[in-house]
């Protein structure tokens, strides 16, 4: 398979993907507030290591495009990105802040609040890097 033809067939189909979660079907990133782009650009950086690596490490399956074989990393980069649309939590936004649980202090439920958040900006750091290494592990094999 070319590599700048997979390249290319993978940033097409991240976008696409991408442009159709975001605009059709109106799906922000839970922490998105300021519109469409930091979605976006969330959806970019998960979607294309994965579809990407899928092209790689896949084998070729069903007809091929410049040769490349386009029906394994469609189908990987439609499963992610409906998990994504699925694992999102909903935009809509109660008007006052719910109340803290009984017994528990606001500042302590503000703090776990946080370090939870602390923890899924790490782990999505983590699955990134593992990413982003197995594509380079499939070239370098």
């Amino acid at each position: 398979m070319p590599m700048l033809a997979t390249l290319i067939f993978v940033v097409l189909l991240t976008l696409f993907l991408t442009s159709l979660l975001a605009f059709p079907f109106g799906w922000r990133h839970g922490r998105a507030t300021d519109g469409v782009f930091a979605s976006w650009l969330f959806t970019i950086l998960v979607l294309l290591p994965i579809v990407w690596a899928a092209a790689i490490w896949l084998p070729p399956a069903g007809p091929t495009v410049v040769g490349v074989s386009w029906v394994g990393p469609l189908v990987v980069g439609l499963l992610v990105a409906l998990l994504l649309a699925a694992l999102a939590p909903p935009r809509i936004r109660p008007a006052s802040t719910p109340p803290a649980e009984a017994g528990t202090p606001p500042r302590e439920s503000a703090i776990a609040a946080h370090e939870g958040r602390v923890f899924a900006d790490m782990m999505f750091w983590v699955f990134l890097a593992f990413a982003v290494g197995l594509v380079i592990t499939g070239y370098v094999t």
